[in-house]
């Protein structure tokens, strides 16, 4: 026997290799498989359920987030902190601070549609603001309540409570310094909480609900239950358990922020197993069959492969010039036309490169050649300057330096920003250029501490609105004073003003640049670029862009005596 399949084919050996190690082996599964079928039929049962009874857990939990959420909204709001830390004080609108913006946070945390929150209180401590809106009160009104005690003694944050047929979630208050304001107490209703399960189709199952003590709190199904399964003083679990007792099987998780227990009893079914059986056989039959298939196919797509990867492998050896015969119309012969796209692709990608490389040196090249021409413009701004020295032009060759220095500010890196001092520099420099024409008539004066100076901020800023001083408010009569200041009045706020003492804007044109600058309009930027001029919007839609929408130009001005540019932009240092 041994020699004759020794001596047998490879189709022999084959087939005979797949009965014996599969064939065999897959009928002694579906024998153990029948004997485990109750088993199987008790864990699917289990997995079904455990799967409503999650989903059950889950929104009642989403339903508990969400009140935890409003909650954390609240508590954590810095204006309310704030609000609760400091001495009352009608006199400096503390009165209306409470209106306006302490009480709405909680009367719109009221009609928070999700859930129907039944109250909202906030008690704290500070005696100086007076109690009302319904929703804030002293917390000397729950110093006499054991759970109130207990929970300021515990180091726990936030902690949910039951009272009656009401859940509390509690929280504390703190102030930024750690100091204890008070505490926030949101009531929900025990039928708002578990209205959704009423509506569930549960069929014969029964869903319950008990406390830490084994009370029995809400039930849903009337289906008998074993007595085994009814809650107890123990029945209270902290992970999930299963047992099955009387034809019924009931699985329990715990919902431990509220110390409750979710029970879901079915009815033990085995209508699984028996399916499992009938298939167990069926599949023993088929596979027989699809092995002895399997193996002419087998064959025959092994041959083409064979055949396919020799092509392969010459056309690899050939450098990838030679393309694969493609003989068919099945999946064997789309792999041939891929590999043959594949080769195609090859060969184009290396042209592109070599192409590609080509192209990269030129552009070397090239950047190599613009890196020349700045400086030879630089160097020979400088010539001129020493020559107008030498003429003894000096406030020429002063204005050529400042005209150099100039380019290469506007030449100098990618950046978009700038120090402080590096802007008020450039604004020099252009002032420097405009005494040429106008002479004493222009006079520039900045107050820029050190400390401010070092700051960044966008580039190009201060020089156009310093060039709108000079072209909007010089006049013939009197020279025109411009004057830089920087300054802090805040933390974490620099401000730069630009003042001049020129003819000053109509207050109809004052109001209107404002409202521009306050609401930016990109097809009226876009306008001022037509007209090659930086203006005071793309300045203001810069700054806007850079630092936020509330960092806008604001003007001010007086006609016939000044004008006033205020920039206000985050300190970064």
């Amino acid at each position: 026997m041994l020699n004759k399949i020794r001596n047998g084919s490879l189709k022999t050996k084959i087939t005979l290799a797949f009965v014996a190690l599969i064939v065999l082996p897959f009928s002694i599964l579906c024998a153990y498989s029948y004997v485990q079928t109750r088993t199987y039929a008790h864990s699917q049962q289990q997995n079904s359920s455990r799967l409503v009874l999650e989903q059950i857990r889950f929104n009642l939990k989403n339903k508990l987030d969400i009140v935890e959420s409003v909650s954390n909204n609240i508590s954590y709001n810095s204006l309310l902190q704030t609000f609760l830390g400091e001495p009352f004080d009608p006199d400096t609108g503390s009165f209306e601070m409470y209106r306006k913006e302490i009480v709405p946070l909680v009367n719109y945390a009221k009609i928070y549609h999700k859930v129907n929150i039944q109250n909202i209180n906030v008690y704290f401590r500070n005696t100086s603001i007076p109690e009302g809106y319904g929703s804030f009160y002293y917390d000397s009104q729950l110093k006499d309540k054991e759970w109130y005690r207990a929970f300021l003694e515990s180091d726990e944050r936030s902690v949910w409570y039951r009272n009656g047929s009401v859940y509390s979630y509690l929280q504390k208050i703190y102030s930024l310094n750690g100091k204890y304001l008070g505490m926030t107490s949101i009531e929900l209703p025990e039928k708002d909480l578990f209205q959704s399960l009423d509506g569930m189709p549960l069929g014969d199952n029964s869903l319950l609900i008990w406390d830490s003590s084994g009370s029995l709190i809400h039930r849903i199904g009337n289906a008998p239950l074993p007595s085994s399964q009814l809650p107890s003083k123990t029945a209270n679990q902290s992970d999930s358990t299963a047992k099955a007792a009387g034809g019924r099987l009931l699985l329990q998780e715990p919902l431990n922020e509220l110390g409750l227990t979710i029970g879901l009893s079915s009815p033990v079914s085995f209508a699984a197993g028996n399916l499992q059986t009938i298939t167990s056989f069926a599949s023993i039959a088929t596979l027989v069959l699809l092995i002895t298939l399997f193996y002419f196919v087998l064959k025959m797509v092994l041959t083409t492969i064979n055949r396919s990867i020799r092509s392969m492998d010459q056309a690899i050896q050939t450098g990838f010039q030679t393309a694969i015969p493609v003989g068919r119309n099945d999946e064997l012969g789309v792999i041939s036309e891929r590999f043959n796209t594949l080769l195609e692709r090859i060969n184009t990608l290396m042209k592109d490169i070599i192409k590609k490389e080509t192209l990269h040196k030129d552009a070397q090249l090239k950047a190599l050649q613009y890196q020349i021409n700045p400086h030879f413009i630089y160097n020979t701004i400088d010539i001129f300057s020493a020559r107008m020295e030498l003429a003894g032009l000096y406030d020429v060759s002063e204005a050529c330096s400042d005209f150099g220095k100039m380019l290469r500010y506007n030449a100098s890196g990618s950046s978009m920003s700038a120090t402080i001092r590096e802007e008020l520099n450039y604004v020099r420099s252009y002032i420097s250029l405009q005494r040429l024409k106008y002479g004493d008539q222009i006079r520039l004066s900045i107050d820029a501490p050190n400390d401010l100076a070092g700051e960044r901020m966008v580039k190009f800023i201060l020089q156009p609105i310093v060039e709108n001083s000079i072209k909007h408010g010089l006049s013939r009569e009197r020279p025109l004073e411009i004057r830089i200041r920087v300054f802090k009045t805040e933390p974490g706020s620099v401000h730069i003003v630009i003042e001049d003492d020129g003819a000053g804007i109509s207050a109809g044109r004052l109001a209107e640049l404002n409202e521009r600058l306050r609401q930016p309009d990109p097809l009226r930027l876009q306008n001022e670029e037509s007209r090659e001029s930086i203006g005071l919007g793309n300045i203001n839609e810069r700054m806007t862009l850079f630092y936020g929408e509330k960092y806008y130009i604001q003007m001010d001005s007086t006609p016939g005596e000044r004008t006033l540019t205020t920039l206000t932009m985050p300190q970064t240092g």
